[in-house]
């Protein structure tokens, strides 16, 4: 069985066409996730992860598009 690390939050402003941002949310063992956008802006998610391999617990990371955007108030793509 493969192991797998480093968590990512990969995303597109031009509906999938491309995606250039790409923030690690957990550096750790990583795997099945699960995301949702909240009404309060915030973004959710639930993994499997654990320090030895990644099925020991179930982890929440929660972030905002300003912090997955860098500081910009949206995903804009390079010309």
């Amino acid at each position: 069985m493969a192991d797998f690390q480093a968590l990512s939050d990969t995303s597109s402003g031009d509906d999938g066409r491309t995606w250039p941002i790409s923030k690690t949310v957990d550096a750790g063992f990583g795997a099945y996730c699960d995301m949702v956008a909240g009404e309060n802006g915030m973004i959710y998610v639930v993994y499997e992860t654990g320090k030895k391999k990644e099925y020991e617990k179930i982890g929440l990371a929660r972030f905002n598009l300003d912090w997955l955007a860098d500081g910009k108030d949206e995903i804009k793509q390079d010309k």
